[in-house]
């Protein structure tokens, strides 16, 4: 793996805690106006939960406070971990411009996000992706609504296709305002920086990251191996 230069800057801290040892809990729960539940998350143990429930996958989570997988928000947690496998997300997280650190996975977050699913204004950053097979830090697959959210100082590497958010995003869904910051994205079949795949819009998009793959079909400043709605 290449060198991380982690972000220090801001009010982030190195402090010492008890880096996350696999375990899941449920987050407490409010109601917004109309009276829908929201799950409001602030520990690694609720995150892990959230993203892994499958009794509800139409939920509503927020991030109360950043969530560190590791020691601290400098290191990836040692414990290599799977997350949701064959599970369709068709609910909502709202990252609330809170950063997930240290996740350290052999799959992303969600192996679908469904048509009309949210993901708002999160980061993950100081995290690893890698697998053998396609490999994203988000989704497997997207057709739903992803705006406004980062991948940093992080590492996503597959045997065959990766995206720094998505390997594919397809169908009607969007991604606005995704970023890949000063990640690295290898696929050895095909990459991009924020999708390996999509015939969905991708606009305002940016990548500083370093993408490698399969030479004839890294293009569109990397943002994406292939064809690309683009604004």
């Amino acid at each position: 793996y290449p060198v991380f230069d982690f972000d220090t800057t801001g009010n982030k801290t190195n402090t010492q805690i008890t880096e996350w040892n696999g375990s899941s809990t449920v987050p407490n729960i409010t109601k917004d106006e109309t009276g829908n539940e929201i799950y409001l998350i602030t520990t690694p143990e609720e995150f892990f939960w959230f993203v892994n429930d499958r009794t509800s996958p139409t939920k509503v989570g927020q991030l109360e406070n950043d969530i560190i997988f590791g020691k601290d928000s400098l290191s990836v947690n040692s414990k290599l971990t799977k997350f949701s496998g064959n599970y369709s997300f068709s609910g909502t997280l709202l990252g609330n411009g809170h950063t997930v650190y240290g996740i350290n996975s052999s799959t992303p977050l969600f192996d679908e996000i469904y048509n009309n699913s949210v993901i708002l204004n999160l980061t993950i950053a100081n995290s690893i992706f890698e697998s053998v097979k396609n490999i994203a830090a988000i989704a497997e697959t997207n057709f739903g609504n992803i705006i406004q959210t980062t991948i940093k100082n992080s590492v996503v590497k597959s045997g065959n296709y990766a995206g720094g958010l998505t390997v594919q995003s397809n169908g009607t869904g969007i991604m606005r305002q995704c970023s890949n910051i000063n990640t690295t994205v290898y696929g050895k079949n095909t990459a991009g920086g924020i999708t390996a795949i999509s015939t969905q819009t991708i606009s305002y998009a940016y990548n500083s990251g370093n993408i490698s793959g399969h030479s004839d079909i890294i293009s569109l400043e990397s943002l994406c191996g292939l064809t690309v709605n683009r604004k």
